[in-house]
C-alpha cells in the first residue's frame, strides 16, 4: 500500500528528528513512546 509506505517514512523521519534534537515530541507521542518502552511486547 503507498500510502503505508509514505507514512513509514514520516514516522522514520520524525524519529530521526527527535533523536538528533532537532524537534520535540509531542504530548501524546511521549506517553506511547513511554508505555512501550514499559510494556514491550
Amino acid at each position: 500500500m503507498i500510502t503505508a509506505k509514505v507514512n513509514d517514512r514520516r514516522v522514520f523521519s520524525q524519529l530521526e528528528n527527535w533523536d538528533q534534537g532537532r524537534a520535540k515530541p509531542n504530548a501524546q507521542a511521549v506517553l506511547l513512546i513511554r508505555m512501550v518502552a514499559q510494556f514491550p511486547g
